[in-house]
């Protein structure tokens, strides 16, 4: 009994270091290309799925970058592209799928009105859907800045702004 009692007590006197965040002090790269606006969302295991327009604003690709917990990333350096297609992409959306994967949808011109496309992506960088996504509302006129939520069942809800729509705007 005396020993257990002097174990516990050495224990409670033993200092405990504070808990740290485990990134460097002044973060990680995600990327080393000029990147607009990035995007990010969890992976499910402490780390973090980030998307981004490569490029200046109006011209670029998707691309999509993992990084674990401490920061490392687990994908090359530039990411992966997930939408390369003619003309530009831009303004990405990101939503976790809840089963260690990432739902990313986008802005999208390749077929010359700005349409919205998406593209579901594994916690290993495959791409699930289409190669350069899939549409989601290619309708006429333009569609830009979707968001995106999940809808509770590894899918997602988009929105976006839609110039079809007459807001008494002159």
């Amino acid at each position: 009994m005396v020993r257990v009692t002097a174990f516990i007590l050495v224990l409670l006197l033993i200092p405990f270091a504070p808990v740290r965040a485990q990134w460097t002090t002044n973060g990680s790269v995600v990327t080393p290309l000029p990147a607009f606006p990035p995007v990010a969302a969890t992976d499910g295991n402490g780390g973090v799925f980030v998307a981004w327009q490569a490029g200046k604003q109006f011209e670029g690709d998707i691309y999509l970058k993992r990084m674990d917990a401490y920061g490392h990333a687990l994908w090359p350096p530039i990411g992966i592209g997930i939408c390369t297609a003619a003309d530009t992409q831009n303004y990405p959306a990101i939503v976790s799928d809840g089963s260690g994967g990432v739902i990313v949808a986008w802005a999208d011109r390749r077929s010359g009105d700005w349409d919205i496309y998406a593209q579901h992506v594994d916690g290993s960088g495959a791409s699930l859907w289409t190669p350069n996504g899939i549409p989601v509302c290619t309708a006429s006129s333009s569609q830009l800045n979707p968001i995106l939520v999940s809808d509770g069942a590894g899918g997602a809800i988009a929105a976006w702004w839609d110039s079809r729509i007459n807001w008494g705007v002159t």
